[in-house]
């Protein structure tokens, strides 16, 4: 009989010490947005060079590429839930906080200029006459080139999403020398400008900021969430009141990568022979960095409430009280 009191006592005083209350959910928008230079702290390139160390000093081609201005712009478009109790008894608790992430954007734009020179170093025999050297060199491709890789794609936190565009310039053969009788020594290039570029979109740190609507009391919390798109704020120091929490200097960290070649296919025409094309001469790297892009740092106020309700002290007053009376009920059934 005692103990069946006991436990229904104890029962009634958990019971009012403590309620559960449903999980609620809050969500707030975050569009970040970038327009930086497209070589980060760099100035641009400016590559020169040549084939001598492929083919000798025979025949190739000198080359050169080079260009200083060029953006990129990124949209990073998403949200963040903050799943809460909004009632609470106590003066802690905690707080789920996911990345949710939306259609993004990455695109770039920059011009670039390229020249390629051929060279021949060769001594052509010919029937009958002597010999004939060859050592000229001609300028065969002087040319601008526009690239604009774009993309849209569905942010994630820690996925890298990439892009790739590129220009061509075909140069028809250009005679580099005159030869008596016989066909003239011409040259010719196929050109390709090409670029990729990447973001990752690796992490999002901000706080977590709540003040009490009655007295003003303040309680921040710093946190991060990386690719998993979620953590969990633990909040203390929660005194009785509502409190509106807002979400203060959100920032996205992104890494973005810039990757510039150029890609040589000559041809020459030598008297006697037909054109020779030895493919893909040359691939030549003109820029390559990785820098994190400069987003716009977001603010979000009220995101959501929470009502911080203390036990009263009287229901510790009542389940004290109880206890005693069964104490005392106990005593008098021993005596």
């Amino acid at each position: 009989m005692n103990t069946k009191i006991t436990s229904i006592a104890c029962g009634v005083v958990l019971t009012l010490a403590t309620t559960v209350a449903p999980a609620a959910t809050s969500t707030t928008t975050t569009n970040f947005n970038a327009t930086d230079s497209l070589f980060g702290l760099s100035a641009g390139f400016n590559i020169n060079g040549d084939t001598r160390s492929v083919l000798g000093n025979t025949l190739g081609i000198e080359y050169g590429a080079s260009a200083n201005t060029g953006t990129v712009n990124a949209g990073v478009n998403g949200s963040i839930r903050a799943t809460y109790d909004d009632v609470i008894n106590g003066s802690s608790t905690n707080v789920a906080l996911n990345y949710l992430g939306g259609l993004s954007s990455l695109s770039s734009a920059f011009g670039a200029n390229a020249f390629v020179d051929a060279f021949v170093n060769v001594t052509i025999p010919i029937p009958f006459l002597p010999d004939f050297p060859i050592n000229a060199t001609v300028n065969i491709l002087d040319e601008g080139f526009f690239l604009a890789p774009s993309r849209t794609f569905n942010a994630n936190l820690g996925v890298g999403v990439s892009d790739t565009d590129q220009d061509t310039a075909a140069a028809p053969a250009v005679t580099i020398v005159p030869v008596p009788v016989l066909d003239d020594v011409a040259a010719g290039v196929d050109l390709d400008i090409r670029q990729t570029i990447r973001l990752t979109p690796n992490s999002l740190d901000g706080i977590l900021r709540g003040v009490n609507r009655s007295n003003g009391n303040v309680v921040a919390q710093g946190f991060g969430i990386g690719a998993s798109d979620f953590t969990s704020v633990a909040l203390a120091g929660l005194d009785a009141g509502i409190w509106d929490f807002s979400i203060l200097d959100i920032d996205l960290f992104g890494l973005f990568r810039n990757d510039v070649s150029m890609v040589i296919n000559p041809f020459i025409t030598l008297p006697v022979f037909s054109d020779f094309r030895p493919g893909t001469l040359a691939t030549i790297p003109l820029f390559g960095q990785e820098f994190g892009l400069d987003f716009n740092t977001l603010t979000r106020n009220n995101v959501f409430s929470i009502l911080v309700t203390p036990i009263p002290a009287a229901i510790w007053l009542f389940g004290t009280a109880l206890l005693g009376f069964i104490g005392m009920s106990r005593r008098r059934i021993v005596a």
